[in-house]
């Protein structure tokens, strides 16, 4: 389990994780601590095949703002495929990671047990992912107390 120190600030009504001195979002902070050598990975934070958030960049005024890259065709295809195959329309996970080669898929939905489960759609597709040779997984993490 991940766990960070909460922040004062807020996104989207979100609590923000601190980590190395910035305000993100947990799954942001989870794909920074899940990606792996080779590994680029984004946040899909939307129910976007195409595209996916990789930072959140405060400005000067303090407002926040997000970073989004496109998704490489092969992770979109893959993203639309089970789409496709389970008839949802929601469901995918947090985060997807792909190595710079192609070669493979990771997704990983990032959970806090304390107020957070995974829904029915979201075990559908992370089954799914599986079966058409993605890896995937679930990821939990929680804020330290304030004591710690």
């Amino acid at each position: 389990m991940f766990r960070f120190r909460k922040s004062s600030r807020r996104w989207w009504q979100k609590p923000l994780a601190m980590m190395s001195g910035r305000c993100l979002p947990a799954e942001l902070a989870v794909l920074h601590l899940e990606l792996r050598l080779g590994e680029t990975g984004a946040w899909l934070n939307s129910r976007s095949t195409t595209s996916g958030v990789v930072d959140l960049v405060q400005g000067p005024d303090g407002t926040f703002e997000t970073e989004r890259t496109e998704l490489p065709g092969f992770v979109s295809e893959l993203l639309g495929m089970i789409y496709e195959a389970t008839g949802l329309s929601k469901g995918a996970p947090d985060l997807v990671l792909w190595d710079s080669g192609g070669a493979s898929v990771r997704l990983v939905e990032a959970k806090c047990p304390h107020w957070d489960q995974l829904s029915d759609e979201q075990i559908r597709f992370l089954d799914a992912a599986e079966e058409h040779g993605a890896s995937a997984s679930v990821v939990e993490w929680e804020f330290l107390s304030d004591a710690e």
